[in-house]
């Protein structure tokens, strides 16, 4: 399908890491150049966007954001409020700086319209510009209003919390005036001046079902290689891990198993993947891409660390899921998960437990149902692919 003309349009991603915000944003692109229009990136990590990106006649900008060694003024961060604190809104010095590279870029691009993946400081910095915007990514990168506790398991002074907003307001206006922006009223004005298309599904967006909300899902693709199962009899494992802390340990759990296992773990040596496989017959571990169509087909069960992709591409090819939070957006994530009958949350101190958690899912038929009915809630939209809707919008800029 041709667009109504040509748009350039402008694709910022600003905070996050690893290919889950970027995968999204390269299919969308696609789409939007087979459309017919012009595509910039402001992206964080160039050089993986570089690969991702070869071949498409894409412009690139290096997105602002804050790369000195992290620490969290705010640690922990309870509310949404003191998330945005933490990552630049909490120092009037540093948040005119971010925000002037932004506007250094809206003035260089000249968008017609900006889709905004996890760019709060972006979003605040485009607030005077009459270009259309749209945000766009899962439920913890798109916030409700007002905007919601983030660790609300956490006791915290509601006198302090609110304290706390007033002081990160005042700086966040400070700066809001040297650019001649009217004052916010409350952060979650940063988001407001956007349409908004959410990544996910009710099921599954971190801070609950919204009422009237665009959930547009995930985009179901083929890229990757696709993976031969290890030999062997019974239901097959799939598991995205990390070389995290407990992961020798979840390796073992899920070797006693005996079952036919792919581990994707991007993180290991070539030797590493050697030894292992040595050490484990019975499993095969990979560093490349796979294609995740071809793992959810074939596999009965699947471990992860509670990411967005990973979990929702899962159910709804209806395999229920393990997950292992490393984080606290994964945390959030995989609560949903337990909370919708699909899967287990494990946390990492109970890594020990794997097997046991493998073998209760396989055995009760109830994780099936559940996960079966996220897929035939949503398989043929993710056919479809949430880049549709997005890419309407554009037309129409």
């Amino acid at each position: 399908m041709e667009g109504r003309g040509l748009t350039k349009v402008l694709i910022t991603w600003e905070l996050g890491g690893g290919l889950g915000h970027l995968t999204p944003i390269r299919t969308l692109a696609g789409k939007l150049l087979d459309r017919g229009h012009e595509v910039c990136l402001a992206v964080r990590d160039l050089v993986s966007a570089g690969s991702l990106f070869e071949g498409l006649p894409v412009s690139y900008y290096q997105s602002p954001h804050r790369i000195e060694p992290f620490r969290p003024e705010i640690d922990p961060p309870v509310t949404y409020e003191h998330m945005l604190h933490n990552i630049g809104f909490g120092t009037e010095p540093g948040l005119n700086a971010l925000s002037s590279a932004w506007v250094q870029i809206f003035e260089h691009c000249k968008p017609d319209a900006v889709l905004f993946e996890h760019s709060p400081v972006a979003m605040f910095a485009a607030r005077a510009y009459g270009f259309r915007k749209a945000v766009t990514g899962t439920g913890f990168t798109v916030p409700p209003t007002p905007l919601p506790l983030i660790r609300p398991w956490m006791r915290s002074d509601e006198s302090g919390l609110q304290a706390g907003r007033r002081r990160t307001l005042s700086m966040v206006n400070a700066v809001a005036g040297r650019f001649g922006n009217p004052p916010l009223g409350d952060l979650s004005e940063v988001y407001g001046d956007a349409d908004v298309f959410l990544r996910t599904y009710p099921e599954l967006d971190h801070f609950g079902r919204r009422q009237a909300a665009c959930y547009v899902g995930i985009d179901v693709d083929d890229n990757g290689k696709k993976p031969q199962w290890p030999y062997g009899d019974g239901p097959k494992i799939f598991a995205y891990l990390k070389p995290f802390q407990g992961f020798q340990d979840a390796i073992l759990k899920i070797h006693r198993l005996k079952l036919p296992t792919i581990v994707f773990c991007p993180g290991l040596r070539k030797e590493d993947v050697v030894n292992l496989e040595t050490a484990y017959p019975s499993m095969l571990f990979s560093t490349e891409l796979l294609c995740m169509n071809h793992v959810a087909v074939h596999c009965d069960v699947a471990v992860c660390h509670g990411g967005h992709g990973m979990v929702a591409r899962m159910l709804i090819a209806g395999v229920p899921v393990v997950a292992i939070p490393l984080q606290l957006e994964q945390t959030l994530l995989s609560q949903r998960l337990a909370e919708s009958g699909a899967g287990i949350q494990l946390a990492i101190k109970d890594v020990s437990q794997l097997g046991e958690a493998i073998n209760h899912i396989l055995a009760n038929e109830k994780y099936y149902q559940n996960a079966g009915r996220m897929s035939e809630a949503y398989f043929d939209e993710a056919k479809q692919g949430s880049w549709q809707r997005i890419a309407e919008w554009v037309d129409e800029s």
